[in-house]
């Protein structure tokens, strides 16, 4: 529920700093109207990546194709938006991999994606007439308008005051309306006209947007604004409708214009928007919400179930449609759509018909430590193995009761460490059977880190650290620190055990006697540590973005080293043999390079995510980022290049090269696809499909995971 929760309050809490990437034109199309669109020249030369988000970063020339990437059936993160077209019969989705994907509602089948935009997907909605397409990509600060027959982008709009959101069609299909940005800005535009219409701003981030019948009039809501309506031609709010606490987390106007609801955390009130007057309130949570087309029901989300009122006089019915942050009704009014964090749920109404689900996202993050079988499922109760050289699945672990927070191999690879939210942490072999489980710490466990392939130290939120020797009972407990212990690491030679904490603190102990630690005050929460082999530099990494390094001898600061951004905390790092380059990742989607002496980062490496792990490959050459899409990225050193992709999507295991080939275990169960931008539009086909169609011949050997 928590999770659930958050999801409403995501305009608020975003604060990240992309670099926006504009290609160049191919060619000097010229423009023209369609469908009352302004077509704009496609802003993309032959050879470039259709994104930096793609696996495919350096596609091979072939004839007749502009740029060309693999993608994967399923998102790569978690959804964040929803839209049903106007005829029911396809559902798009968008979400943190800034990747759409069309769907038919009908059978769940995957038809297409759309690829462009340089970030997350954060809004999207069809045109009246289920044409076109328009999306909102977040920090890439734009919104496109897409071709639904071709994928073609029709127009990319920019210009905007910030982040975009949220996107919406006036009810004629003539204008459409992007919002977003700290400001709660509104931009109106006419599609078949260059220029923007108009900008206004209510002050604050919004978090819903929903267009009046027959008129520029919009309502908004949003963080300490309540709920607004606009008149956007004029540029000011005709009413500005209060809500218990001034945040709003939806907005839905009915079709035939004479409702107006908006949702929030504890109710759900209806006004009639002309006079701005209250009719009803509700003592239902609001979190998504919507009217059939004919204006006689209305369906709210509530969290943990669906209420749906017909006549407002009327007590609602509850249906089970939970952690809808998205709801559509079917033209006919007989069923509803719901967006959750990773699939579409269809519930018939009448009941006649049974419910049905399109799984269409995962988000539990994967780690990579090179030479080790790579972890999936992250988070969740059964993590998996997998050989990343052959791709197949090694094992699941299954035992814990509650989300893996934390693992960890020993240095010889033989065990596998896990930590979870159960309070337990269990050994495993390298095959995923089960040796050991210790129970002890009082509170979640959440880190872990071997000094050799015997001992086992483990962080918790009971503010404790336990020293295990994992194949015994045998325990010792560490109490000096103040609040959670959210890092642990060891020296080389297994001696020295560090440990920072939510308190600021970071001590150094000797396990081996009984002496208090050293003590170090970190500038800010610790969420990670780093100490050098030849135990010379201790990097601790910082909830609010900086990493300190010290001499864990006296515990001298050495250097700090800051990058912006948020999430801002640093996550993992890692030092390479040198003893003085450190590899740092973040919670806002990046790593970096930095060495000891130097004032600016070696490398900054885009992440597509919340990197959770890093490490270098064993000979330095490569940057490993493992991800909280369920997906590794491995960059070179020396030129900064991405060189592969691994995912886990289904039940295989991809490795993708930067140059488009791919590897996998079993091509009988690929569920890979290519995305291919010719002159005409986006095709998305199948592996058979692209080589019958453009003669390219994967080619697994090409693929390489590691150095070499």
């Amino acid at each position: 529920m928590v999770r659930f929760l958050a999801r409403f309050l995501i305009s608020t809490a975003i604060v990240v700093a992309f670099t926006i990437f504009v290609n160049e034109d191919v060619a000097a199309q010229p423009k023209k109207p369609a469908d009352g669109i302004l077509v704009e020249a496609l802003a993309l030369r032959a050879g470039e990546p259709l994104s930096i988000r793609t696996p495919v970063q350096r596609p091979a020339a072939i004839t007749g194709v502009l740029s060309w990437t693999i993608e994967t059936r399923r998102h790569r993160g978690r959804l964040a938006v929803t839209a049903l077209s106007p005829d029911g019969k396809h559902i798009a989705t968008g979400g943190n991999d800034g990747i759409i994907h069309i769907w038919d509602a009908e059978s769940g089948e995957f038809q297409r994606a759309l690829v462009g935009h340089g970030s997350y997907v954060y809004g999207l909605a069809w045109s009246p007439d289920g044409k076109s397409l328009a999306s909102a990509g977040s920090f890439d600060g734009t919104a496109k308008i897409w071709e639904a027959a071709t994928g073609m982008t029709l127009r990319t709009l920019r210009g905007h005051k910030g982040y975009t959101h949220h996107v919406a069609w006036s009810r004629d299909g003539k204008s459409l309306v992007v919002a977003g940005g700290t400001s709660g800005f509104m931009t109106l535009w006419d599609v078949a006209k260059a220029e923007q219409v108009k900008t206004s701003e209510t002050g604050n981030p919004i978090t819903g947007v929903a267009w009046s019948t027959g008129d520029s009039r919009i309502a908004v809501s949003g963080s300490m604004i309540g709920v607004q309506v606009w008149d956007l031609r004029i540029g000011k709010p005709a009413h500005v409708l209060a809500v218990p606490g001034q945040t709003a987390s939806c907005v839905a106007w009915s079709p035939d214009g004479k409702w107006l609801v908006g949702g929030t955390a504890t109710k759900t009130l209806i006004w009639d928007p002309d006079e701005g007057k209250l009719k009803h309130e509700f003592d239902v949570p609001g979190y998504a919400a919507a009217f059939t087309k004919q204006s006689d029901s209305l369906a709210v989300s509530a969290g943990m179930e669906t209420k749906v009122w017909k006549g407002f006089d009327n007590e609602p019915k509850s249906f089970p449609l939970t952690e809808a942050f998205f709801l559509h009704w079917s033209p006919d009014g007989s069923a509803l759509f719901g967006g959750s964090p990773v699939s579409v749920k269809w519930l018939s109404i009448t009941g006649k018909s049974p419910p049905r689900e399109i799984d269409a996202a995962a988000d539990f993050p994967a780690q990579l430590t090179p030479g080790r079988p790579v972890i999936t499922g992250l988070h969740s109760t059964t993590p998996h193995l997998w050989d990343p050289a052959s791709g197949k699945l090694i094992g699941k672990l299954e035992g814990h009761t509650a989300g893996v927070t934390a693992a960890a191999w020993s240095k010889d690879g033989k065990l596998l460490a896990t930590a979870s939210q159960d309070k337990t942490v269990r050994i495993w072999d390298a095959a995923g059977k089960a040796q050991k489980t210790h129970a002890g710490h009082e509170a979640t466990v959440l880190c872990l880190a071997w000094a050799d392939g015997k001992t086992l130290a483990s962080g918790s939120a009971d503010k404790t650290v336990r020293v295990w020797q994992a194949a015994t009972d045998a325990s010792k407990m560490l109490r000096q620190h103040k609040n959670a212990v959210h890092a642990v690491i060891w020296s080389k030679d297994g001696k020295q055990l560090v440990s920072g904490d939510e308190d600021h603190g970071v001590l150094i102990w000797t396990p081996e006697n009984d002496k208090p630690p050293q003590s170090i005050t970190a500038g800010a929460p610790v969420r990670s540590l780093a100490l050098s082999a030849n135990s010379k530099h201790l990097a601790v990494g910082t909830a609010t973005g900086y990493v300190e390094v010290y001499s864990p001898v006296g515990g001298k600061s050495i250097q700090t080293f800051e990058r912006a951004g948020s999430p801002p905390q640093v996550t993992s790092m890692a030092w390479s043999p040198d003893n003085i380059t450190l590899l740092a990742g973040r919670g806002n989607h990046s790593a970096q390079v930095w060495k000891v002496g130097a004032v600016n980062a070696v490398a900054d490496y885009p992440g597509m995510a919340p990197v959770n792990h890093v490490a270098f490959t064993p000979l330095g050459n490569s940057a490993v980022l493992s991800e909280s899409d369920r997906s590794i990225r491995v960059f070179d050193l020396a030129n900064g290049q991405l060189r592969s992709s691994v995912i886990v999507d289904g039940k295989q295991l991809a490795v993708i090269a930067a140059a488009g080939h791919y590897r996998i275990h079993d091509e009988a169960t690929c569920e890979l696809v290519y995305v291919v931008q010719t002159a005409k539009g986006q095709e998305t086909l199948s592996p058979k499909e692209f080589t019958a169609k453009y003669k390219f011949k994967n080619n697994p050997a090409a693929v390489m995971t590691m150095d070499k």
